[in-house]
């Protein structure tokens, strides 16, 4: 089963039928609202709209994915104030072997522009501390590798469906995560550009390194919005009307992607991402106690 994690707009999954809403208890607190299990349509009927439903009957069921919004259907969660831990640890309790990140980015780069789509290989973190960044802690040591964050498989999977579909698709890039909420200073803007940043979110970090721990395949499907502000006119610079109008656009394509994407998906049973946690715990056997060992069986599933 696959996760989806949705971002700024992203509240619902328009084509999905809700079978299950659920709130369950993690370790780490509660999650972003309300999460969702069900399927998502596989492709539209001619005539009836991008988005129409499959009728009942043969052909109908599409693929079984749980659906969690990253902010809270309300958006009323900042980005440091999400729970990254209690969302992934959710999505790994519920079934899940793989999540996409649907997030609304930034451009630092002239050739990526507002409406395209993006699926990094590579994060930099610019976050300040504030967030919970990962499953090890507290007497249970554990060093994850991060040199190739994001899932190949994946990646490729849904690079190649854009391509069917005439949508513009960055990769390989960089995506920079900042702390958030106030958008970039335009010194900072042009600093993460000159370190190499193709893109710049608030919410990649820690997201994506939590995913691996979990041993879970991982993309971010950015959708770009703006050009953060490193651009000389003041009318190009970032703001949250301009995210928003440039959001409802892109999401409506994300989703006419993952329809067809998750009709289809590609093997992840034998995936890199799948063994994370190989040769990574440092605490011996003998020390792990109880209440360890129990996350840890979650984390290695």
């Amino acid at each position: 089963m696959i996760g989806i994690i949705g971002g700024t707009g992203l509240y619902e999954l328009e084509g999905f039928v809700e079978e299950q809403s659920l709130n369950i208890e993690t370790p780490y607190g509660p999650h972003s609202g309300s999460i969702s299990i069900g399927t998502l349509k596989p492709s539209p009927l001619e005539g009836e709209g991008d988005f129409a439903l499959a009728k009942s009957g043969e052909g109908a069921l599409g693929q079984k994915l749980i659906f969690l919004p990253r902010h809270n259907k309300q958006h009323d969660l900042l980005p440091s104030e999400i729970n990254y831990r209690a969302n992934i640890w959710a999505l790994k309790k519920l079934g899940a072997k793989a999540v996409i990140s649907v997030s609304s980015v930034g451009s630092l780069s002239e050739s990526i522009q507002p409406g395209d789509f993006v699926i990094p290989d590579q994060y930099f973190d610019w976050t300040r501390g504030k967030r919970e960044s990962s499953f090890f802690g507290d007497g249970l040591l554990a060093h994850v590798s991060m040199a190739e964050p994001s899932c190949d498989i994946l990646a490729r999977g849904v690079q190649e469906i854009a391509e069917t579909q005439n949508r513009v698709l960055h990769r390989p890039a960089t995506c920079v995560t900042v702390e958030g909420p106030r958008y970039s200073t335009k010194v900072e803007s042009e600093y993460f550009r000159a370190l190499g940043g193709h893109i710049i979110g608030m919410t990649a970090a820690p997201e994506v390194f939590l995913a691996r721990e979990a041993q879970l395949c991982h993309i971010t499907l950015a959708a770009v919005t703006d050009y953060d502000c490193w651009k000389l006119k003041p009318s190009e610079h970032v703001s949250a009307l301009q995210v928003t109008e440039q959001a409802q656009s892109n999401l409506k394509h994300a989703i006419e992607l993952l329809q067809v994407f998750l009709k289809d998906m590609p093997d992840l049973s034998s995936c890199s991402c799948r063994k994370a946690l190989e040769g990574a715990i440092i605490t011996p056997d003998s020390q792990i106690l109880d209440s360890q060992r129990v996350l840890l069986e979650l984390l290695r599933k």
